[in-house]
């Protein structure tokens, strides 16, 4: 039975990874679509070790030049072992959209960008399609998102292999991969520049048309401090660290007194970084670090620095968030947050930037690294109700070159469990654009 049960295991996981390879070279992995598929997964059958979920994303919107639409259908499937340990996953969609405008430089309203593609108007894509592996070490294999801890260098869909161990507070790993036009982040199916093309029509980073054409690899090391609990006496000096804890000891002459830090390091991390291939030049590497604090227990910052090292474009990059949360006596949540980006060349402007970053700054301009500096104002509300209703509200500020303004609106509800509603409004300036614009679109997601 063991020997019968054990070729019956490399029979599963030889068609499994055949499978896998072929429909790496026949698919198109699409990632920046919003979905929320994965909140909905459910046995396929009680006899089957299979979850799925699926589904239907509507959206119809109209801009000063233009009425467009876009609807897609997803569906996941997914394999867990009874001892939790693998796992394989697929998720696929089908998209068809509409758009009553042209390209950027042709009838649109941008200028200087007279290349414009589009992507066919129905065609099938998918999103995920890997293995992990899930005991003493972390493992994923397969056509999978990636970020970085920091915001600066990878959050994309890529081709590759991913690792990560834990040692009580300490976390190391390794990741690598390929990314190119068909399962990158910004490309055809769930990218938006064919709905909106005000500006950047065609692609403007250097993501690679075959696999292998750009390729990265990272590594990153991050330390967790614990908190401490120190017991004191009321007629001490008063200093000393608490634990977050609701349990208190008999009263007695010593009693332990809760104390807040002033100024506490939740999590720091340091990563190196390397971009390489036939699109990039001869070198390309990365190193930075970023952090996490908590100031007072009721202020959050991070912050981030990454240095860039190339051939005449030397560069560094930094971010740095203030973050203020509240959890009202009502149930209501609210948080309010400032970012900025920022950079600095060593000679003249560099051309050159993380190429994987995707920040998405603006719901339709999509600002990214080689836009900096940039400063994003945040604020959202979530409602104590049974709707789950949360309203956020974003303002995005370019400083230099194109000098792009966005004010983004957003209110999503739940009226009934597997019917989400959204409701997007957006007012767009910038010196590349003819006229201003604006962005009003209503998206309906139903999944099951």
């Amino acid at each position: 039975m063991t020997r019968l049960f054990a070729k019956s295991w490399i029979y599963k996981r030889f068609f499994t990874l055949a499978v896998l390879s072929f429909l790496v070279n026949t698919g198109h992995a699409q990632p920046e679509c919003r979905s929320i598929l994965g909140s909905y997964m459910k046995p396929l059958a009680d006899s089957l070790p299979l979850n799925w979920a699926t589904e239907f994303s509507t959206s119809a919107g109209v801009m000063s030049d233009r009425f467009i639409f876009n609807e897609i259908t997803f569906v996941g499937l997914e394999y867990v072992s009874k001892s939790m340990i693998h796992q394989l996953y697929f998720e696929g969609a089908f998209k068809y959209w509409y758009n009553t405008a042209n390209g950027p430089g042709l009838d649109g309203t941008g200028t200087g960008y007279s290349d414009f593609t589009k992507p066919e108007k129905k065609h099938f894509g998918f999103r995920e399609l890997f293995y992990a592996y899930n005991d003493w070490l972390d493992f994923k294999a397969g056509i999978q998102s990636m970020k970085s801890n920091g915001s600066f260098l990878l959050d994309e869909r890529v081709l590759g292999l991913s690792a990560k161990k834990k040692w009580n507070t300490f976390d190391l790993s390794f990741s690598g991969g390929t990314v190119y036009d068909d399962i990158a982040r910004m490309q055809d199916f769930c990218a938006t520049r064919h709905l909106y093309n005000l500006v950047n029509g065609n692609k403007v980073n250097f993501v690679g048309d075959k696999i292998f054409d750009s390729n990265f690899f990272l590594a990153e090391f991050s330390w967790q401090p614990d908190k401490k609990t120190v017991n004191t006496n009321i007629s001490g000096d008063g200093f000393g660290a608490f634990e977050d804890s609701d349990e208190f000891s008999d009263f007695s002459s010593s009693e332990e007194i809760k104390k807040v830090k002033p100024v506490y390091l939740k999590n720091i991390g340091f990563r190196l970084y390397e971009e390489f291939g036939k699109v990039f030049p001869a070198y390309k590497y990365y190193a930075g670090s970023s952090f996490n604090l908590e100031i007072m227990e009721k202020l959050k910052f991070n912050g981030e620095i990454i240095g860039q090292l190339m051939d005449g474009n030397d560069a560094v990059f930094w971010r740095a968030v203030l973050q203020k949360e509240k959890f009202r006596k009502n149930g209501a949540f609210s948080e309010f947050k400032i970012e900025y980006l920022g950079n600095y060349a060593f000679g003249n402007n560099p051309v050159h930037f993380p190429s994987f970053s995707n920040l998405f700054k603006g719901e339709v301009m999509r600002l990214d690294v080689n836009r900096l500096p940039l400063m994003d104002l945040e604020y959202s509300y979530r409602f104590a109700n049974s709707m789950k209703s949360t309203f956020k509200g974003n303002y995005i500020h370019q400083f230099n070159n194109e000098k792009t303004r966005e004010f983004d609106l957003v209110y999503s509800t739940q009226p009934w469990k597997h019917v989400h509603l959204y409701a997007i409004g957006a007012y767009i300036k910038s010196e590349v654009l003819a006229n201003d614009n604006f962005l009003f679109k209503l998206e309906t997601r139903i999944a099951f």
